[in-house]
């Protein structure tokens, strides 16, 4: 199972706003290298966000830079090693790819910056702001972004998700270390832990996780009596859970964000698979006339 994401310490305190200046000012004076890099000479970022890389996934992302090139580059700062100079910010799949293909060159801009804290903001927000993360990927983040002392509803806006979204997922932190690796994507499908799962779990005392987390996965409990359960197990263990109350303009919001996640994703799938029309097929269509429904929604509530 992979490691967790690594977590700057401030830097003496500075304010967030400073730190989030100097990444903006970094990757807006940032210039692409001309010719490339040897991948070689590249390495890993402890801040990659990214934990999951599918072989077959790198496979078919090599084999289409081979053929049409390397459309988008990726994001480097240099760094104090004679053998590896540049550390990989952004692009990390690409890095991966033209490595597993031994393509000779990888196009990178590199970005002026010694500051580990605004190097990994620029890690996060530059990976997260992209699809295909897993949950545990973006709450190890989201934790990192906290640490950092900048506000939730600061961080939610940086990951263009909800509020509420982001307080759901930062509670994965809570989840056991053997609950955490059910989520891991590799996994086959009756051994994954659904992520809405997985939120109501974290919330639980750890000692009643693995037990609640192999119910579910045995079907044994349902996702809408999950709640109920983990509600009283914990009251056995002498923990009590507060009921929350969504707002229906909460849920609206959390709903219509992943509706568009789900819609970009049919549209990267399109790019990097090089094939035209996915975006025209029957579940994107339903995709969007789902959001067309839930923007009506959004005017009724506010009516």
């Amino acid at each position: 199972m992979a490691t967790s994401l690594v977590v700057p310490e401030t830097p003496m305190r500075v304010d967030w706003r400073e730190l989030l200046r100097r990444a903006k000012v970094a990757l807006a004076e940032g210039r692409e290298i001309e010719g490339g890099i040897d991948p070689n000479e590249a390495e890993h970022s402890p801040y990659q966000p990214r934990r999951f890389f599918g072989a077959d996934s790198l496979r078919r992302l090599g084999n289409s830079m081979e053929s049409m090139g390397q459309i988008y580059p990726g994001i480097v700062r240099r760094v104090n090693r004679r053998d590896k100079p540049y550390e990989v910010l952004d692009g990390e799949r690409r890095w991966r790819a033209s490595k597993f293909k031994h393509l000779p060159r990888y196009r990178a801009i590199l970005v002026k910056i010694d500051d580990e804290a605004a190097a990994f903001l620029i890690a996060a927000i530059a990976n997260l702001n992209r699809e295909g993360h897993t949950a545990v990927e973006i709450s190890d983040s989201i934790v990192g972004m906290l640490n950092l002392d900048i506000p939730m509803p600061e961080v939610a806006d940086m990951l263009g998700i909800s509020v509420f979204w982001a307080t759901q997922l930062h509670g994965l932190r809570n989840l056991h270390p053997t609950v955490r690796d059910m989520l891991d994507p590799s996994l086959k499908r009756d051994q994954l832990l659904p992520v809405t799962a997985a939120i109501q779990i974290s919330k639980a005392d750890p000692s009643v996780q693995i037990a609640l987390a192999t119910k579910t996965l045995q079907k044994k409990i349902s996702l809408k009596g999950l709640r109920s359960e983990v509600v009283r197990v914990s009251r056995k263990e002498g923990v009590h859970i507060r009921e929350r109350t969504v707002r229906p303009h909460e849920r609206w919001k959390s709903i219509r964000a992943l509706s568009g996640q789900v819609l970009r994703i049919s549209q990267d799938l399109e790019q990097m698979l090089g094939v035209e029309g996915i975006t025209q097929n029957r579940p994107t269509l339903e995709i969007r006339e789902m959001i067309d429904k839930l923007d009506g929604a959004k005017e009724h509530l506010a009516g």
